[in-house]
């Protein structure tokens, strides 16, 4: 197992990314994805990574890690995940381990689909379901990981998500997304989704970084007639991202701080 990295400097709020100072935010971006991919190339064999609650889960190297000594995306997801999911449908577009996948099962939700075009990171997740499960965390059942290409993975009777989470690839020459081509065309899918599989009162959060395209996302999300919002949050030298997304004709919910889940949810 390659060697641990330093832990990551104090994580602040933030406010959205300043594109007027780009070529000093393109600089850290670059510096950081470039120590990123240097820590996944230097993975070779499947470690167990503490996250969720205390729960290790098993993370093979051709699987996006969700060590948060590497990277702050899940653990901002699962932040703004509301904190109280029960009865709730939740997919999981571009799954990895199943690290979210399995906090909104800690939260509650009736049913979560967990989809990943890899079928190493869709073994990782059956693995660390059965894991969690096993120690009587989860009820059986309730997490259900498909390989297979976002939503084209579903069913056709799977009908429609109250949350659905994409923490979907930014960089296109991380090793773990390298084989899937443009990482536009996967975004613009993933939106383009939306409007057929989430429920009329239900809620999307896409993750994103400074180090990706400029308002790329929100950009998305406007044109396809989203209600949107953002949460912001910096460590890394990176400003991460969690937008949040409503159907149109929804009156706008804002993830205000006491709708958002506890930030203690990793372990140390």
């Amino acid at each position: 197992a390659h060697a641990a990295p330093p832990p990551p400097p104090t994580v602040t709020d933030a406010p959205p990314p300043n594109h007027d100072n780009e070529p000093e935010a393109d600089a850290l971006g670059r510096r950081y994805v470039g120590w990123w991919n240097a820590q996944n190339d230097a993975r070779r064999e499947v470690e167990h990574v503490p996250t969720i609650d205390g729960v290790r889960l098993r993370v093979s190297p051709t699987v996006f890690s969700p060590d948060a000594r590497l990277t702050y995306a899940p653990t901002l997801m699962a932040r703004t995940m509301p904190a109280d999911l029960s009865g709730r449908r939740v997919l999981d577009l571009g799954t990895g381990c199943g690290v979210l996948a399995i906090a909104a099962a800690l939260r509650g939700a009736a049913e979560v689909v967990a989809v990943d075009l890899s079928e190493d990171a869709v073994a990782d997740t059956a693995a660390n379901v059965a894991s969690v499960e096993r120690a009587g965390r989860l009820p059986r059942g309730v997490v259900r990981p498909i390989v297979g290409d976002l939503y084209d993975a579903l069913p056709p009777d799977a009908g429609r998500f109250d949350l659905i989470l994409g923490n979907l690839p930014i960089a296109a020459d991380a090793r773990p997304w390298r084989e899937l081509g443009p990482i536009a065309q996967t975004l613009e899918r993933c939106v383009a989704g939306l409007s057929e599989r989430l429920a009329p009162d239900g809620q999307a959060m896409i993750g994103w970084a400074s180090f990706g395209p400029p308002n790329v996302m929100p950009d998305l999300l406007d044109r396809a007639g989203l209600r949107t919002s953002m949460t912001h949050a910096e460590t890394f030298g990176v400003t991460w991202s969690v937008c949040v997304a409503r159907l149109a004709q929804v009156d706008d919910r804002s993830t205000a701080a006491g709708d958002l889940a506890p930030n203690a949810w990793l372990s140390g």
